[in-house]
């Protein structure tokens, strides 16, 4: 592809015609535009967005002013990546498809995640190196469980039969698995139903030497309704099941080689009514953000690292230019380098980052961090 670059007078006109072409096709759609008064929406909001930045893109293409672009959320798992794009990673990998089925991705097999409930296209997923300190993760009938019975094959949050009901009576019914970790912060996560007895069910890490409790928070199975909101993340799941999700920070309780105990049960000797819960998978993690779900038996699993680069071609330009990367990464992770240009998450939620330069900047590559992708854009010039 040859870039054929613009002045800087041409390209300050350009991009006053497209804002002003945006402007017009937005009012267009959803009937607002002068002389079409009481006109009914044609699109609504969120198509309409779309629809006036593809025609944005498709523009800037065709005049050179956007010189790369690339929309991840219409890329399909098994095809490869556009042209020019490199991705390893020496492991296997976990992410959700568009049916809200749980898949595993083979190694150097790049991953496009969905929203499990409602099959939206979320984009290109990259994670850092993550082990899962939980041995039979997705095994509870391996769990150790007092004072009530175990019942394995029951439905799981991805419509298979691997999930297991732990029930028996109150105070004394818990489930537990022990894992041997380091100080430090953790997150750990419970993907769990509700079947019987109180909605309400107390959720907590121990020690198991003090036995001191550091994280102990009571959430309704029913409405997903956590009694500590601040501390515990609670995300619904397909059939029935909930994501919870809360970081634990054993290095004010714990030593090095302690061994943690992860409990799911009633948890006050006040509650006398049956206790039963349905238990698909967990995880624990070093670090204060849940990452993808890593499958373990016996032993402790580590899920190698993303790694997504694209080796600058005609579509750079050292003297100037502006990256625009839209993606969901964790807070104060990297979303992307390219050369000296380095863009850092400020948020947790999914947004649109931009970044520019106009000083030589002689980048090799452009680097993906950690987080998931929606969409890439360069802009052969430097964007207000």
């Amino acid at each position: 592809m040859s870039i054929q670059f613009l002045t800087d007078l041409e390209v300050l006109k350009l991009r006053q015609d497209v804002i002003r072409a945006k402007e017009g096709l937005r009012d267009y759609y959803l009937g607002t535009a002068s002389g079409v008064k009481g006109t009914e929406p044609r699109l609504g909001v969120p198509e309409v967005d779309h629809r006036v930045q593809e025609l944005f893109n498709s523009v800037g293409q065709a005049s050179g002013f956007i010189s790369l672009s690339t929309d991840f959320t219409k890329l399909k798992q098994g095809e490869p990546l556009p042209e020019g794009y490199e991705f390893h990673r020496a492991s296997k990998a976990t992410y959700w498809d568009k049916d809200g089925i749980l898949r595993e991705a083979d190694i150097d097999e790049p991953r496009f995640d969905y929203d499990p409930l409602t099959g939206e296209a979320l984009g290109l997923l990259a994670e850092s190196q993550v082990t899962n300190l939980i041995s039979w993760s997705g095994d509870a009938s391996k769990w150790s469980f007092a004072g009530g019975t175990k019942i394995e094959g029951q439905l799981d949050s991805s419509g298979g039969n691997t999930a297991v009901l732990f029930q028996g009576p109150g105070q004394t019914t818990r489930t537990q698995n022990a894992i041997s970790v380091t100080s430090g912060p953790h997150t750990a996560t419970l993907v769990v139903k509700y079947h019987s007895g109180p909605e309400g069910k107390a959720f907590f890490i121990r020690n198991s030497t003090t036995k001191e409790a550091f994280r102990a928070i009571t959430v309704n199975l029913v409405t997903g309704e956590a009694s500590h909101p601040e501390e515990m993340l609670v995300e619904p799941l397909p059939n029935g099941f909930w994501k919870l999700i809360w970081s634990a920070r054993p290095d004010d309780v714990i030593t090095e080689g302690d061994e943690l105990l992860i409990y799911t049960g009633s948890g006050m000797a006040a509650v006398k009514e049956d206790f039963a819960i349905i238990l698909d998978y967990a995880q624990l993690e070093a670090g204060t953000k849940a990452t993808s779900y890593i499958p373990t038996e016996d032993t402790q699993v580590t899920r190698a690292g993303d790694f997504f680069t694209l080796p600058v071609g005609d579509w750079y330009r050292t003297d100037m230019g502006t990256l625009v990367v839209t993606s969901a990464t964790p807070l104060g992770e990297l979303v992307a380098k390219l050369g000296d240009v380095e863009i850092y998450s400020d948020s947790n939620e999914a947004k649109e980052y931009k970044a520019t330069y106009n000083t030589t900047n002689n980048a090799t590559e452009l680097e993906l961090g950690v987080g998931t992708f929606k969409s890439i854009q360069y802009y052969n010039s430097v964007l207000p």
